[in-house]
């Protein structure tokens, strides 16, 4: 993800809905309080996808799946917990993580298991994304 200012978000969410490209309704405002989100990084040794929000982070912890007799999967990624630092819950942060999470993951041809219930309500508000989730 590009590093984007609070102001040029809003001046692009301002050219897509002015231009007829997207419905006002349905973009959630972010908070004046974010001036800059950082890269997308996944730490492969804490096996935790991290979002930096000005000096904190937002983290998504993973486990590569496992099958019953003990293999590892390295393309099936279990998601298991989603944290965002309190400040910026209810802010639509973690929606924005979730969504670079599983444009990540679309992009590395990964598969999911979602058991984090957070993550679970953003792929069903994001049908788009369904083809990412495993056959359990």
């Amino acid at each position: 993800m590009s590093r984007v200012s609070g102001i040029a978000r809003q001046y692009f969410r301002n050219i897509i809905v002015q231009s007829g490209l997207a419905d006002a309704s349905k973009f959630e405002p972010m908070s004046s309080e974010i001036k800059e989100i950082g890269y997308l990084i996944n730490d492969h040794l804490t096996n935790t996808f991290m979002l930096p929000i000005n000096n904190e982070f937002a983290a998504i912890l993973y486990n590569k799946h496992e099958d019953g007799e003990g293999t590892t999967d390295e393309k099936t990624l279990v998601l298991s917990h989603t944290e965002v630092p309190e400040i910026y819950q209810g802010k639509g942060v973690g929606k924005l993580f979730a969504k670079e999470v599983f444009d990540y993951c679309a992009k590395n041809d990964l598969k999911l298991i979602l058991t984090c219930e957070f993550l679970q309500e953003c792929m069903k508000k994001n049908p788009q994304y369904q083809n990412l989730l495993a056959d359990k």
